[in-house]
């Protein structure tokens, strides 16, 4: 398995992710969106389900979100899905870790 940490797909210091890849040809591409309420969390804790799915033969992109903080209304939703969107146009625009559509 090859895995690419903390790649950027955005200007903020949370805008990474990580992409496992499997040794042959993957089957099938999966975006792993790590839970948390969009105000906790990080995509290291998906790393044993990305691992498993790269062993199923996906590759596997993790990524990060900027997360809300509800004292000081910073970041609250929809950053997080403006985020993941932006993740996911990266991945298919990239020329090292082209998406499959």
């Amino acid at each position: 398995m090859k895995i690419n940490k903390d790649l950027a797909y955005g200007a903020d210091a949370l805008q990474k992710l990580d992409i496992y890849e499997p040794e042959s040809d993957a089957i099938a591409d999966i975006v792993l969106v790590h839970g948390g309420g969009w105000w906790q969390g990080d995509k290291r804790k998906e790393d044993e389900l990305a691992s498993a799915l790269v062993a199923a033969n996906f590759r596997v992109a993790a990524i990060n979100y900027r997360l809300a903080n509800g004292a000081t209304v910073e970041n609250i939703f929809p950053t997080q899905r403006t985020d993941a969107v932006t993740a996911v146009k990266w991945l298919v625009a990239n020329e090292n870790f082209r998406l499959d559509k």
